[in-house]
């Protein structure tokens, strides 16, 4: 694994703990379910102290929502720089995000966290509709953002068990057919 893969993007004086936690969870994914692992284990294994543990995170699945959401804010920026694109185009970006993060997917699918991407993608896809990133139809926001969240958790779950061997390209081109013939 690389630990500089996984790392938090906010510079707020605990990004060094926070990354070395973040790669030392990662890691331990590697070897058992993630409630197997103990905060004292997890910390002992990222070098750092339980306090320090504490005073950046609640638990363990709050390291991940902020991790999700510190890479979400990185990933809407660049969004917002090229929405100008056609939405293929934001489509392959986006599951080119999901493919770097294809690891911590992994881990989240086979620990039956499903409904922790499908909550995230919720906010997510909320947000890019509000920044109109992604654009709103006919059909109500809420059925609309329901169904891609919902839906596109689902094509992770596949695209996981097929080892994320599509390419981000071929992602996107499934995902557009879906929206646009479904």
């Amino acid at each position: 694994m690389d630990t500089l893969k996984f790392t938090f993007p906010v510079n707020n004086g605990n990004e060094i703990a926070r990354n070395f936690l973040f790669a030392a969870l990662v890691k331990l994914l590697n070897e058992k379910p993630i409630r197997q692992i103990s905060i004292v284990e997890l910390c002992k294994s990222a070098g750092v102290s339980r306090s320090s543990f504490y005073w950046n995170f609640e638990s363990k699945e709050d390291m991940l929502r902020k991790y999700f959401n510190s890479q979400f804010l990185v990933l809407v920026r660049h969004l917002q720089k090229v929405k100008k694109q056609s939405q293929i185009d934001l489509y392959e970006y986006f599951f080119n995000y999901l493919h770097w993060h294809s690891e911590l997917i992994d881990h989240l699918i086979k620990n039956n966290m499903e409904n922790f991407l499908r909550e995230h993608l919720y906010s997510y896809i909320t947000h890019l509709m509000r920044e109109r990133i992604i654009l709103e139809t006919n059909v109500s926001h809420d059925f609309r953002v329901s169904f891609l969240s919902g839906g596109i958790t689902e094509i992770l779950v596949i695209w996981s068990n097929h080892d994320f061997r599509e390419s981000s390209k071929q992602m996107s081109c499934i995902l557009n057919d879906l929206i646009n013939k479904v």
